[in-house]
């Protein structure tokens, strides 16, 4: 899954999960939990990816372009 590829393309990568239920397992009842975790998750996310210091100490941290790397990994795909 995405831990391969990453590897595959030694690339960093982090995953964010909204939790919206109770410990104890139990569901909660109201659709709006839902809403308020994918909110918060993706709080997160944009508070992490607009604090560049966050990656300053990650191997590919200004490594180049987005559109760059998705260019290499089609190129290393199709090489496959």
């Amino acid at each position: 899954g995405v831990y391969a590829a990453a590897h595959d393309f030694k690339t960093e990568w982090v995953v964010v999960k909204g939790i919206k239920d109770f410990v104890d397992e139990t569901h909660s009842s109201s659709k709006k939990w839902n809403e308020i975790a994918c909110v918060m998750a993706a709080s997160v996310v944009a508070n992490i990816l607009n604090d560049p210091v966050i990656f300053q100490d990650w191997p590919h941290f200004n490594a180049g372009s987005v559109e760059k790397m998705i260019g290499e990994m089609v190129k290393m795909d199709s090489e496959l």
